[in-house]
């Protein structure tokens, strides 16, 4: 047939798990039409890339890789299934990322192939381009920043900024991860050379598929804000705004709403004055800033964002161990603070968690719709509402404390409507040498509506504490593996569209310069996690 197939990348050199864009053209060289042809959109599957690695590696892949690793298949808008007709030298061209359609290929050398298939039936060949070769280098990294997430129904990525290269030439990338299946990076871009003292800071996103992310870190008593696209490489300058705090530092992470805007809350130096910074790309920020007077300091505090981009702000006073919360609503921050006592002193505090509970079908449908609006795939089929009904407001927190001299770490629930603390678990240390102190590293929600926490002593060790597991053993003797602080250690939870509420370890392997992944939770199921190999059926 005469149809010639060209396969073209931005560059030849990339880090692994980095996004390399890429370019199919398809065109006619005959002189007649060509008709019934499948188009080169993603669900048609008619096109793959494989990859041939000089260390054995090989890898296919498609349009729906992504989805496909994910173990599931998502519904995706906007894709036709017409055939496709050209004309004597017309063409047709389909533009992607190679690490959504093959996920992320191992440190190697890569020889790289387009091919085009009419049908599985069809008796003509399939059409194969020329080959382009692809460097894939092991990472360098020396920093990585991941934000605490919001509440488990919203559909926005795992995000994560890391560090690469050495001080002085290091490089940020922006990397976005599947909430269905963790180890599933599917965007990763460079971002430019920002300050290497900065302490980083990503937004979560509340759209799925969102076109830019938004970066913050402070200076001095600036905030800098950064938009960078999610799809390419870019070099972009941040934009500055003036908090009024003395050395101000970020709250939990920043917000990236669906109609563009980036929230922001920050603390004083003294934890004892908030701010609320929001911005528009290209418009000037507005800072609101408040004293938490007779309820503050600030001690142990999480900061969550809700389906309608409000903050709810837990935390324990500082001096006195005190649980409060407050709503902080975009446009009227000031106002809406108004902090509520919720619990009596707990001791040895080390992380809230915050669960909504009570959801109704109406609610988490209008919520959705958000998403719907900016464009972006509902997994809904009913109807959704005109308008968004009042959100019910049942939180439960869940409190976790180290108490020494016992030797062990509790779990309390303490539902915001009343404050009544139930005690939900313990754990006690095995061995003859128990830590002195204990902080929390990370802490996030899983798909059952428990928390998990990545704890961290006073020699460094780390242990991971789970309402499904009664072990407080290290996490080294957990996973069989040693967990340096250069592995920047990280928990990524499953979202409730995943078949399984799996919990993944993510960790930087230096010896081998590559993220790697245990899997934590469920204990009875071995990950699903697996590039798709040269040959192998596709779903």
């Amino acid at each position: 047939m005469d149809l010639k197939l060209a396969l073209t990348l931005d560059q030849q050199r990339c880090l692994e798990g980095e996004s390399v864009r890429f370019r199919l053209a398809l065109r006619n060289t005959g002189g007649e039409p060509l008709e019934g042809l499948p188009g080169l959109e993603p669900l048609t599957r008619a096109v793959q890339i494989t990859a041939r690695g000089r260390g054995g590696h090989k890898v296919t892949g498609f349009g729906l890789g992504r989805t496909a690793r994910d173990g599931k298949h998502q519904r995706i808008h906007g894709l036709s299934h017409e055939p496709l007709t050209l004309a004597p030298d017309q063409e047709v061209t389909v533009e992607g990322d190679l690490l959504a359609w093959a996920g992320a290929l191992p440190a190697d050398e890569y020889t790289l192939q387009a091919v085009y298939t009419l049908t599985e039936a069809s008796d003509v060949a399939p059409i194969v381009s020329g080959t382009v070769p692809l460097n894939v280098l092991g990472p360098h990294v020396t920093a990585v920043s991941v934000p605490h997430l919001p509440e488990m129904p919203q559909p926005g990525p795992l995000p994560a900024l890391w560090r690469n290269g050495k001080p002085g030439t290091e490089t940020v990338l922006l990397q976005q991860q599947s909430r269905i299946m963790p180890p599933n990076p599917y965007r990763c871009v460079r971002i430019g050379n920002l300050p290497a003292d900065a302490d980083l800071r990503v937004a979560t996103a509340a759209l799925a598929q969102p076109a830019r992310g938004h970066v913050v870190w402070t200076s001095r008593g600036d905030l800098n804000l950064l938009s960078v696209p999610t799809d390419r490489a870019s070099q972009e300058s941040p934009t500055q705004a003036a908090t009024g705090l003395t050395r101000p530092s970020v709250l939990a992470a920043p917000r990236s709403t669906t109609d563009g805007r980036l929230l922001t809350v920050l603390a004083d130096a003294d934890r004892a004055r908030l701010a609320l910074v929001e911005w528009t790309e290209g418009q000037a920020p507005s800072v609101a800033d408040w004293p938490l007077e007779d309820f503050g300091p600030l001690g142990v505090c999480n900061l969550f964002w809700t389906l309608d981009d409000d903050a709810l702000l837990v935390w324990s006073k500082a001096g006195t161990g005190e649980l409060f919360a407050a709503r902080i609503t975009p446009g009227q921050p000031a106002e809406s603070f108004t902090p509520r006592h919720v619990s009596a002193e707990v001791d040895g505090l080390l992380a809230i968690e915050v669960l909504r509970t009570g959801y109704s079908d109406e609610f988490f449908r209008a919520g959705m719709h958000l998403v719907e609006r900016r464009g972006q795939p509902v997994p809904i089929e009913q109807p959704l509402p005109e308008s968004r009904p009042a959100e019910p407001p049942a939180f439960t927190l869940f409190v976790l404390a180290f108490e020494p001299r016992d030797r062990q770490v509790v779990l309390r629930r303490v539902p915001l409507s009343d404050g009544a603390a139930q005690v939900v678990a313990r754990w006690t240390f095995a061995g003859e040498k128990p830590p002195k102190k204990l902080e929390c590293v990370q802490s996030t929600m899983t798909a059952r509506n428990e928390p998990v926490f990545l704890l961290r002593d006073e020699q460094g060790g780390c242990y991971f504490v789970s309402t499904e597991d009664k072990r407080l053993v290290p996490l080294a003797t957990r996973i069989d593996r040693p967990v340096p602080p250069a592995a920047f250690p990280c928990l990524l939870a499953a979202s409730g569209q995943s078949d399984a509420a799996w919990v993944f370890l993510r960790l930087y392997d230096e010896k081998h310069l590559r993220f790697e992944y245990e899997k934590l939770e469920p204990a009875d199921r071995p990950s699903p996690y697996r590039l798709f190999e040269i040959g192998d059926p596709l779903p």
